[in-house]
């Protein structure tokens, strides 16, 4: 009965758990109406990547946001880092927010937010 009683008092290890939190797809091209500008997305697990011309996104997702930040370099090549997020809106539909910049190229305060969708 000892032994018994020693052996059910012993940690149980069920299993590891998925420590990455679930995000939503980003891949994939998505095209801005207003003018034609695109970028294109790839993801591996919950890191979002691409962009498109002077631009490069890296990001992690959580859920249907995906957050962090834009190199910009414009065609004088000055570079300048924007903090962005991208919301997934639908499966044929994201957001795309500036919320600010690092000064050097654009204000630091520079917002700008246009829907993107997917082709």
């Amino acid at each position: 009965m000892k032994k018994l009683l020693l052996f059910l008092a012993l940690p149980i290890v069920v299993g590891a758990t998925d420590a990455a939190a679930s995000c939503e797809d980003f891949a994939g091209d998505w095209q801005r109406r207003i003018d034609g500008i695109m970028y294109s997305l790839f993801q591996s697990d919950c890191t979002v990547t691409g962009g498109l011309g002077g631009h490069a996104v890296k990001m992690t997702a959580t859920g249907n946001t995906a957050s962090g930040n834009i190199i910009r370099t414009d065609s004088a090549g000055c570079r300048t880092v924007v903090t962005a997020q991208i919301t997934k809106l639908s499966s044929t539909q994201i957001r795309i927010d500036w919320l600010g910049t690092d000064g050097k190229c654009l204000p630091i305060d520079y917002r700008e937010s246009f829907v993107y969708n997917k082709i």
